[in-house]
This record gives C-alpha cells, structure tokens and sequence, in this order.
C-alpha cells in the first residue's frame, strides 16, 4: 500500500466555488489523504467538502467499511497552532498508522503564510 498522507491546507476559501473545493477533496482522497487540517478564513467549508467527498467517494464505491478520514478545521486559531496540531495532535484512524508517513502543507496565494511554514520547518 502506498504511504498515506496528513495534510494542512491553509488558505482563504471565502468566494472560492464549492466544486473547486469539491474537486481538491477527491483528488486530495485518490491521492492518499488521511488527515486533512484546514486553516483559514472560512476553512470550516473546506472541512465540510472534505467530509462530503469522503462519504460521497465510499457510497460510490460501496465501500461502507473503510477506515476514516479524520479532518479538522482551526478557523480562529494561529497559523502556527494548526502547524502545531498537524504536527503533534493529528493522528489518522489506526488503520493507517502504519502507512500515513507524510505530512503535506499547502498554501494557497500568501507569501507571509508561506515564509511562517517555511521558518517553521526551518527550509
């Protein structure tokens, strides 16, 4: 099985369309996804997107059994307190524990938001 995937995406999704949104869940899913933590402006409906392709994805396939995709949103929250959690808090359901080793930020149009993770990370 292929190593799975956290990942924080951290943007402003206020006037960004549903289906886009829709759109970077299922492929974010195909791609391995297994813990999403949003940040931002509005990042909540970016969770609820997540959570709706994650179910839309298993009916479709009838896979009703299928370990969850946890997600999380930190609207109100620091910048470094998601980074935090991803880091530290974030545990994808137990299924994955031994595939999820990979931890994807991303960062949509902030050169400043880009810098703090950067300087977090120390690259």
């Amino acid at each position: 099985m292929a190593d799975q995937i956290s990942n924080i995406s951290a943007g402003d999704a206020r006037g960004v369309f549903q289906e886009a949104i829709g759109s970077l869940a299922e492929a974010a899913l195909a791609d391995g996804c297994v813990y999403l933590c949003a940040w931002g402006p509005d990042c909540g409906r970016v969770e609820d997107w997540f959570d709706q392709a994650f179910v839309v994805r298993n009916i479709a396939n009838q896979t009703p059994d299928t370990p969850v995709v946890m997600t999380t949103s930190h609207e109100g929250e620091t910048l470094d307190v998601a980074l935090m959690f991803l880091t530290e808090m974030a545990w994808p359901d137990d299924a994955y524990a031994d595939t999820c080793r990979s931890a994807l930020v991303v960062v949509v149009a902030n050169d400043d938001w880009t810098a703090s993770i950067r300087q977090r990370f120390g690259k």
